[in-house]
């Protein structure tokens, strides 16, 4: 907070700083940072997943995303429903031109243009194997027994059905 000297026997006038003096004093915008190496950092405080948070008014006492905030700082307000992606996909970045919007599904397209996304043997849940997959979709004939191909690899019959079907599995040729 700032303080001036306010006239009589020491008392001070305080000026509460605006949200845009608060954000950009928390923000670094030394060269070197983030996959492109012009990224500009934010340094306080940070979700779990790493995006900059900061206290401002409304939102029920919720923390902003500091990315809405850069992004709102420069072109006004978005509707809730839009969100603010990254381009380079460094969440602490809150450089203006790194910054695009879009909606939820714009930033799943992002994330699978990318190869961002968890799937097959990257996925935390995987039970299979691509070699696995790529047996049971050589082997599976007409007259084989699901169940037994299922029992051999140790899942569930409904899980060689959805990996037949490619429901699950379906990037795997």
């Amino acid at each position: 907070m700032t303080a001036s000297r306010g006239i009589g026997k020491g008392n001070y006038v305080h000026r509460r700083k605006s949200l845009a003096e608060r954000f950009w004093s928390k923000v670094d915008k030394t060269p070197g940072y983030g996959p492109w190496g012009d990224c500009w950092v934010w340094t306080a405080q940070k979700s779990s997943l790493g995006y900059g948070r900061i206290s401002g008014p409304g939102h029920d006492g919720r923390p902003l995303v500091a990315s809405r905030v850069a992004w709102e700082l420069e072109h006004g307000p978005l509707p809730a429903e839009e969100k603010v992606l990254h381009r380079c996909d460094y969440p602490p970045c809150v450089r203006i031109h790194h910054l695009f919007k879009g909606t939820v599904a714009d930033n799943n397209a992002d994330m699978v243009n990318k190869d961002r996304n968890r799937f097959g043997e990257r996925h935390h849940n995987h039970q299979l194997t691509e070699d696995e997959v790529r047996w049971l979709r050589a082997n599976s004939v007409p007259g084989r027994s699901k169940r037994a191909m299922a029992s051999e690899l140790r899942i569930t019959t409904g899980h060689v059905y959805k990996v037949l079907s490619r429901e699950a599995w379906r990037r795997l040729e």
